[in-house]
């Protein structure tokens, strides 16, 4: 268990300290701050044993498991939500227009808004063909005759 803090709520010598190098930095500083902190973290994570890692993610697990059980239900959706966000931006965009959109076959629709088919699951009863619960032999050939 983490040492208990003594200056909760009290602005700290550490606290202002801090506070005044990240007001004395430049944009440019700020800027480069991120990427040297990734860069820094891999070079960490490349040098370390199959062993230290095992240990970081058991610690990293711990950590989540403890801030989870203590959220709030407000709390918790806000954080999912945060997640579906990051998700959806982190996979590539779709053409909004899925007229002949099914030739690009490196294309995966399965999470696009518009491409609801489900899972092909039912089997016809004459051929024993797999078909998605919606699907509709008969319209499908009314529209490829015409």
């Amino acid at each position: 268990m983490p040492p208990k803090r003594q200056a909760i709520g009290r602005s700290t010598h550490q606290a202002r300290k801090k506070r005044a190098l990240r007001a004395s930095e430049s944009d440019e500083e700020r800027a480069l701050k991120p990427e040297n902190l990734r860069v820094h973290a891999a070079e960490t994570r490349s040098s370390e044993s199959s062993e230290q890692r095992e240990v970081r993610f058991e610690t990293d697990r711990i950590r989540a498991i403890q801030a989870r059980s203590s959220e709030t239900t407000e709390l918790r959706e806000r954080r999912l939500q945060k997640v579906r966000i990051s998700t959806a931006r982190s996979r590539p965009t779709l053409p909004s227009d899925l007229n002949l959109g099914a030739f690009p076959y490196n294309n995966d629709y399965t999470f696009h808004p518009r491409v609801v088919i489900g899972k092909m699951d039912k089997i016809r009863m004459y051929c024993s063909a797999f078909k998605f619960k919606n699907q509709n032999t008969r319209n499908v050939l009314r529209q490829w005759k015409s």
